[in-house]
Parts: C-alpha cells; structure tokens; sequence
C-alpha cells in the first residue's frame, strides 16, 4: 500500500509543470508542436465519407412524405402512390386523396342500439322458439344469453343495463321495441334536417349519446379516410334526396362482424317475417360516399350525420359542427359540443398560428436591435462579475449558512411548538428565550453572581431575572407608572414577593386576590400592551397543556435531531469556508481574470458564434438525410395476416413487425371487413418510420461531429486564453500586437496540429452517449412489450451513464486545455489533466461550484434582460402588434446569447486556473500572471498566499510537500532544472534602460 501511494506521488510530481522540461510553457503555451492522434482525423474522415454513402443511400430510396403525410386508419399514406400490402383500393394507390377526413365508425356507432334490440326481451322469445329449426341449437342459445349477460358468465361480471320495452313479453312491448329501434336508427342513418337535429338533442331516441359521449370520444366513433377535400360531408348525399343520379352514393349495410357473439342470433332474427326481421333488414342500412370521393369499401365511407369539416395545416382535416345544428341548438351549445371534440382549439390555434407569424414578420426591426441589445447585456454582465463577483460569493456564503440555521430554528420549533399555537407566535418565543439567555449568561459570568431561574408551581416565588414577555416585548419597572398606571402592584401590598424597582418578571398576589396569574407576567412597555405573561431564562421548552401541533413523540424526535444535525452542517459549513479560504479567493480572482479577458478579447466570442452557425446547418442537412433513411420500411417490415383477436394481433405486430432492432412496432388496427380467412378482424398497419443499422451509425457519427464542434471550440478558447494570460503584462505596444494574435494562433494550432486529438477525445464522448442512447432505446421497447423490470434497469443504466459521461465532459474539457498549453496527444493530456485535478483537487471543486453557480446566475440574468429590453423595444416601435410570439423569440435569443457568454467564460476560468498552477508549479515571475493573481504567485524562491511555492530550483516535489524525488524516480525524460534565469519581462527592462543610458 505504501509503495503504490509512493508511486502516486511520484506520478503526480511528474506530471507537474516544471521550468526547463517537458511541461515548461513560461513563455506562452508551448511552440515546436507537431501532429497528434492523426490516424483518428483519417478514421474520423473515412467516417465521414461511409456517412455521405449511407445518406445517399436513403436519398435514393426514402420518402420523406411518409413522415408527416396524414394517414388513414390502416396506416395508409393519403396522397401517394405507392401504398405497402397493395394499399386499400384495387389500384393500391391513394394519389390524388390527398386530405385526411373522418367518417363514421359503424360498429361503435351502432353498438348501443344494436345490443338494446338483439339482447331484448322479445328477441329472447323467438330465439327459445328457433330451437331445433334450422341450424339454431341449444348450445347457441346459450352461447347468445353469455353474450347478452342474461346469466353468469365467465365473460360477464354484471347484467347489461339498458332500456327494454318488451320486458313483459308482450306484443304491444314487442311492437314499443321495434319502434324506438328504428326511431333511434333513423335518427343515425337517415340524413335528414330533422334527423340531425334530433340526433343531437337531448330530447331525441338516442338522447345525450351524440351530444356527450360521442363528441367526448371523437376517435372512437370515427375512422380515420383519406378523400379528395374536406368539404364531402353528408351534406352531399343530404341534396341529392335519396337519388343515385344526382349524387352516386352507394350502400352499406350492418351486420355484426364474424366473430361478434351475437353474430349468429342476428342472422336467425334477421329471417324472421314480421317486425323483429324487418327492423334488422331495413333500419342498419346507411349510405356511403361514392367510389370517387372516397376509395375504400363503403363500410369506411359512410358519413357522420352533424359533423362537417374544414381544412387545416398539412391536408388534416379538423371537425366542427354543421351549420344546421348551430342553427337549431344555439351556437353556445355546439361549441361546448365541437370543443369537446377539440376542434375549437385546433381551429383556434391554426388561426393564431398565422396571426403570430404576421406579428413576427412585422417585428424585424425590433429583433435586429433586441440582438445587438443581448451581446451589451452580456458585456454589461461580464463587468459587474469582474468588479462584484467577491461580494456576490461572500453574500452566497453567508446566505447558505444562515439558511442552514434557520432551518435548523425551524426543526426545533416545529419539535417543541404546541397545539394552538402558529410557527410565528413559537418562533417569537424561542427567539425571546434563546436572546435572554445569551445576556443573563453574559451578565452574570462578568458580575460573578448566578442567579437561580428555577419555576415552581405557579412562579410566586421564582426570583430570576427575566425581563422579557414571552414574545418578547420588554417589562415595565414595577416601581414606575409608565406607560401603564397601576397602584396596587406595589412592594408594600405584595411584601417578600420579589416585587421592587426593576423589571423582572413576577407573580406576586394574596391569598385574598380574586384574580391571581397562572404564571409569572409583567406590566409591558408597550403602551396597547397592557401585560403578558414570561417564560423564566432558559432554553427549555415549557409543558404543552393542551398537546403538541405535532402529535407523535417520534417524529418530534426526528424534528429535534434533524435540527442538531443542522447545527452541526452549519459549524462545518463555516470550517470549510474556513479551510478552503484561500482557495475560495483563488476562485474568486480565476473569475475576474476571465472576465477581463473577455472584456478585452471579444473576438473570441466569434468561436461559439460560428459554432453555432456550422452545427445548426449540419443539423438540418443531417435530418433531412436521416428523414430520407428511416422513413424505408419495407413491406415485409409488417405482418400482413389477418389475426381473430387484439391480443393474438399485439404479438405478431410486436415481436414480428418490429424490424432487426425490434423497435418502432408495428401497430394493431381493426379491419371492419372482417376478410380474413375464417372472419378475422385484427391486422398490423407499418409505423412512420423504421430504425436500422444503418440509422444507429448515422446517429453515431451525428453525435460525434457535434461533440467534435464543441471539441474544436473548446480547446481554440482555451489557447486564446493561454496566449493573453501570458502576454498581458507585457509593455502596450507589445501586449496589443500579442492579443490580436492570440485567436489566430490559437486557431492555427488547432487546425494544424490537434485534430487527431479532437477527434479521439470526442469519440469517446460519442461512443458514451451512444450506449446511454442505446439504453434509451431498449427502455423504449421493454416499455412496448410491458416488461416493467426492463424499463427499470434500462433507467438505471442510463443515470449511470449520465453521470459517467458529465465526468468525462469535463476531464474532456482539462485535456483540450492541456492540448492548447502544451501541445501532446489526447492520452497524454488527459493522463496530465487527471494528475492536475488529483494535485489540486480542493482549487478545481471550487473552482467548479463558483463557475457554475456564476453560469447558472449569468445565463439567467443575460436572458432575462434581454427579454426585457426586446419586449420595450417591441411594444415601443410596435405597439399595435402583438408581443407574444416576438417576445418568445427575444427570449430564445437571449438564452442564445447567454449560452455563448457563459461557455466562453466558463472555459476561461478552468483555463485561468490552469495557466496560474503552471505559473506556481514553475515558479514564474509574480510580474507575468494577471494583476487579480499577483498577490497569489510570489517571485521565485518566495511564498505565496495560497501555500508554498513549489520552485523549479528544488526540482518537482510530491504533492504533501515533501523532498523532491531522486532523478531516477522522475522519469527518463525529467532533466534536472536549473536555475531559473532572470525572468523575460525582467531582461527586456534592463535591456532597455541600458540602451538609454548609451544614448
């Protein structure tokens, strides 16, 4: 254990900075440089170009319409050609049906009034007649009453409850039930003015079905088509008045589907000769669109009585109740109706949608000024961080301790508050008690003289010296009459009961007294406040009468030791401050010297800037190629067989129509032609898109890019920043001419020289996010296929790899600053940023709790702010116009804008911190850091405000200080230092007075 701790240490020295070796960037960061990983920049190109033939690939054979084109209830897209399983028309084609609209969904329609007629009470009497004649058996017989839940069954667990009017079994209820069936039918399939009308109020057949459950359960009743417009409603079969010449509409008639268990009773009733028979053969007839205007079976094309539609975003159609019924219910009624159906809001959003978009072109001028607005706000921020940002910590630091003991006040007043009594008033209390006993202990260890606060009973002889209320206003002398008169509290009426000329609480009274206290109280000085009662100095809370406001003793425990530990956390909080004062400063200046760098180097907000622009276009050029790749699913991608049931069809769409990944599924939808082989309903429709390998390495290489972009900015900042910190003390002519060249160069080394090293390092932030991606998308299909124990440990993995791949950002993040100042490899950097946080680990933790906080303030205030000034700007040039839209937009500018301050300057300060432990570790001239940081780096030899100086003359020392290591222990590559030589900016000056005096 020893000798691996001894190898740590001797690691860590080695990777320090040091004057004179392998780490020396005194001057600068470091010149000579030569390539680095440059196989990963190849691997990352060929990447590259397998991308471009993939994405061509998807380009040649995809079909972006498939992704937003509407669909019909089969999954069939309206508008293209090429359908998959042949499409849902003989041609296999929907082109020219461009509009998604809704029609009428029978069997749910009918469900009600076809179960009220076949599961009556007259229709059971024919039925027991039919037994034995024909095909109908007694085993059908009781297959129909399980059916109609007569009797228990195992497919029932109640009675249906409905309406009969032939329950008594006679003809005139046979009769009472066969009008009120066709009635109600007539309502729903006639087509008429009347109709409709009576369809849709409450005082018609069906009563409130149309106006409340079906207009609630829109996507239930209705079956999702595609036809030539919006505007085919029934109204064109309504006008033709019953003639196919005037309109060509077509026929359907209802029957109940194969495998419906009433589907055989319905065909014996249907025979019957009478009225039972005629109501089935004439009533559950509707008529459909025609062929043209809609190209399915008419099963799919038959209207909704009521309901019209009108044209929306993207050919979707949206309902809205027809004018008819608005004339006859009121307008009040149907809108209550269509918004219940949504399409008050779809309407509604669609009309503002374009209100908005005319608000924001209108807006131009006010957007151009807003943005020149958020990049002052950001300069403005930057300068008060640089000259506040010591008051702002210092007030946090405080704030979090006193927020850590007032809830600590708060668990102990919550433990011993009693019943009746409010958080205040206990509060006020506690607040008296702790106050008086910190005076009275002061008081008496200065005077020497204890004295006794015990109270007995009802306190007539408790002599202590409490001089406050029980909330805490202070008590009147009991010799004086002021404020409150009063002549019979007197020391010669109450004798030897403590009453004199002072202020101390009491409880003096006779054995006569009518009136006596039940406490100890005194006369106040407050002059509305005639007396109150006291508690006796102490921390001890009184006795409860009437019970505690938190009644169980065990959690009036956790409340006492929860504020203990408080107390505890706070004094820690304090100590740590305490100990980690000098680098709390050493953050504090970190800040400032980021801040004026930006201050005078804004040229390197153009970095972010342009980051931007090139992710946003390789972010749109990317989608649309991946749009064209995923949306190929193939025909053989969904199963196309016809299943008997929704369970037995959920399996085969799940598990056999979810591709080679096994995700998107397929999804289960119920043919209402029952065409299947043996009269099966249920069939599988594709989903929009497919996911393939071919997807997974395109998401791949999307996120590698991006990480590349954010690579590439990361480490030319941090040059930036290296360049100017060691450049800035220099004379101005001087220091101008390096400033202005420190993007460049840093641009130039970056390019020239660290791609390679980019590109490895983003890699393995692409392959984390990828696995954490890939978890994502296992969850996504444990979820579909309900395997709630996978979805758990897919969550579970994906916080793991959350927080692995954050801690891999940000030593990411030290190693492109390491590449910047020193110019190695990708391992190497990162080998030497990890023995960097490990030397200094206390300055980088707070160092990132300060930065972050700042970040989170700045990219709060710089979006506030701006949002603030966009909406003045807005609402001053443009006061007609509404602000909404823009001011959304002014917001995401600001939080843009905000972004792109706050990187640069996050990435500054990690950089600031690194340049200064280079400089102490190498032992530089305090002359050459920034002035924030003089203080802290000491001229060579000397000590500096933060620790010893670790001075290259002594050659790398280990971490605790110690003695440096033998030479053989530092590594092959270690030369011995030498003394340091008189600093440059020291040699310059001597050189110059020389040539002056020579002069």
């Amino acid at each position: 254990m020893q000798a691996d701790l001894r190898a740590l240490k001797a690691e860590k020295s080695r990777q320090a900075f040091t004057r004179g070796g392998a780490n020396d960037i005194s001057a600068g960061p470091a010149g000579g440089r030569r390539c680095t990983d440059l196989p990963c920049c190849v691997v990352l190109v060929v990447a590259l170009l397998g991308y471009v033939l993939v994405t061509l690939r998807g380009l040649i054979g995809g079909n972006v319409d498939r992704l937003y084109k509407p669909r019909d209830s089969a999954g069939n897209y309206c508008g293209i050609e090429s359908q998959w399983d042949n499409g849902p028309t003989s041609r296999g084609s929907l082109e020219g049906y461009e509009y998604s609209t809704m029609t009428m969904n029978v069997s749910a329609t009918t469900d009600a009034m076809m179960k009220q007629f076949m599961c009556s009470k007259a229709v059971q009497n024919y039925l027991e007649l039919q037994i034995g004649i024909g095909e109908w058996t007694a085993s059908d017989m009781d297959a129909y009453m399980c059916a109609c839940c007569y009797t228990p069954c195992s497919t029932c667990s109640t009675a249906l409850k409905q309406a009969d009017p032939s329950a008594d079994g006679s003809a005139a209820g046979t009769s009472a039930l066969v009008s009120l069936t066709a009635a109600r039918m007539t309502e729903i399939a006639g087509l008429g003015s009347t109709d409709v009308f009576n369809l849709f109020s409450s005082s018609g057949e069906n009563g409130d079905l149309f106006s409340t459950g079906v207009m609630s359960s829109a996507s239930h009743y209705l079956h999702s088509v595609c036809m030539t417009s919006c505007d085919t409603s029934y109204g064109k079969i309504q006008a033709a008045n019953g003639s196919t010449s005037a309109y060509a509409f077509r026929e359907y008639i209802y029957s109940p589907v194969p495998s419906d268990a009433l589907k055989e009773a319905w065909d014996v009733v249907k025979l019957e000769p009478g009225s039972l028979g005629s109501v089935l053969n004439n009533s559950f007839t509707f008529k459909a669109f025609s062929q043209v205007d809609c190209p399915y079976d008419s099963v799919y094309c038959v209207p909704m009585p009521g309901i019209a539609f009108k044209e929306s975003a993207l050919n979707y159609c949206t309902l809205e109740i027809a004018v008819e019924v608005v004339s006859q219910l009121g307008s009040s009624v149907a809108d209550v109706m269509a918004s219940e159906a949504l399409t008050d809001f779809s309407n509604g959003a669609t009309q503002s949608l374009g209100e908005q978009w005319g608000a924001i072109q209108a807006s131009w001028m006010a957007f151009a000024l807003t943005g020149v607005a958020s990049f002052v706000i950001g300069m403005l921020f930057l300068v008060f961080v640089r000259f506040f940002v010591g008051i702002c910590v210092w007030i946090s630091i405080i704030g979090i301790f006193l927020l850590i003991c007032a809830f600590s006040g708060l668990c102990y007043i919550k433990s011993i508050q009693c019943a009746g009594y409010t958080l205040l008033e206990k509060g006020q209390e506690t607040a008296t008690q702790v106050v008086t006993f910190a005076a009275a202990s002061v008081s008496q260890v200065a005077s020497g003289k204890l004295v006794s606060e015990d109270l007995l009973g009802d306190g007539n002889a408790y002599r202590g010296v409490q001089y406050l209320t029980r909330y805490g206003t202070a008590c009147q002398n009991w010799a004086t009459t002021s404020p409150h008169i009063h002549d019979y509290y007197l020391s010669g009426n109450y004798e030897d009961q403590g009453i004199g000329d002072h202020n101390y609480c009491r409880n003096p009274y006779n054995a006569s007294d009518v009136n006596k206290g039940s406490t100890i109280w005194c006369f106040t000085v407050d002059e509305e406040l005639r007396w109150q009662e006291c508690l006796p100095i102490g921390l001890d809370a009184p006795e409860c009468e009437e019970g505690y406001a938190v009644s169980g003793q065990t959690a009036r425990d956790v409340l006492l030791y929860a504020c203990y530990a408080l107390l505890g956390l706070a004094v820690l909080w304090v100590l740590v401050v305490i100990c980690f004062l000098p680098k709390i400063l050493l953050a504090i200046r970190c800040v400032k010297v980021a801040a004026r760098f930006l201050a005078t180097t804004p040229t390197v907000l153009l970095v972010p800037a342009v980051q931007s622009i090139f992710t946003i276009l390789w972010c749109i050029g990317w989608a649309v190629g991946a749009a064209f790749l995923i949306s190929q699913v193939p025909d053989g991608y969904t199963p196309t067989g016809w299943y008997a049931d929704y369970g037995t069809a959920w399996e085969a769409c799940t598990y056999d129509g979810s591709g080679d990944l096994g995700y998107p599924v397929s999804e289960v939808w119920r043919d209402e032609t029952c065409a299947g082989p043996s009269g099966e309903c249920w069939r599988c429709q594709p989903p929009r898109y497919m996911l393939d390998y071919y997807v997974a390495y395109v998401f791949f290489i999307y996120l590698w890019l991006n990480a590349f972009v954010i690579a590439a900015g990361q480490c030319i900042i941090a040059g930036t920043v290296g360049v100017w910190f060691f450049n800035q003390h220099k004379t101005r002519r001087s220091w101008i001419g390096r400033v202005r060249g420190a993007l460049r160069t840093s641009i130039w080394n970056t390019t020239r020289y660290h791609m390679g090293s980019l590109a490895f390092g983003s890699f393995i932030i692409a392959l984390v996010q990828f696995i954490r991606y890939c978890m994502k998308f296992l969850e996504k299909q444990a979820r579909v296929r309900k395997n709630r124990v996978m979805v758990c440990v897919a969550k579970a993995m994906q916080c793991c790899l959350y927080c692995f791949e954050k801690s891999l950002e940000y030593l990411n993040k030290l190693a492109y600053i390491q590449i910047a100042l020193l110019g190695k490899n990708f391992c190497t950097s990162a080998k030497q940023a990890f023995y960097l946080v490990l030397r200094h680990m206390v300055r980088f933790a707070v160092l990132l709790l300060l930065g972050t906080a700042i970040d989170r303030i700045g990219l709060l205030c710089i979006t506030a702010a701006t949002t603030f000034a966009g909406y003045l700007i807005q609402t001053t040039l443009h006061p007609e116009v509404s602000p909404l839209c823009p001011t959304l937009l002014f917001l995401l500018n600001g939080y843009v804008v905000g972004k792109l301050y706050m990187n640069v300057f996050h990435l500054a300060i990690d950089t600031s911190l690194q340049c200064f432990i280079a400089c102490e570790e190498m032992g530089v001239d305090s002359e050459t850091v920034p002035r924030e940081l003089r203080r802290l780096v000491p001229d060579a030899g000397g000590k500096s405000d933060d620790g010893p100086l670790r001075a290259a003359s002594a050659g790398p020392e280990v971490a605790d200080g110690g003695p440096p290591l033998p030479r053989a222990e530092r590594g092959a590559w270690s030369v011995e230092p030498e003394p340091p030589a008189e600093p440059p900016c020291r040699a310059q000056s001597v050189e110059r007075e020389r040539r002056i005096q020579s002069l």
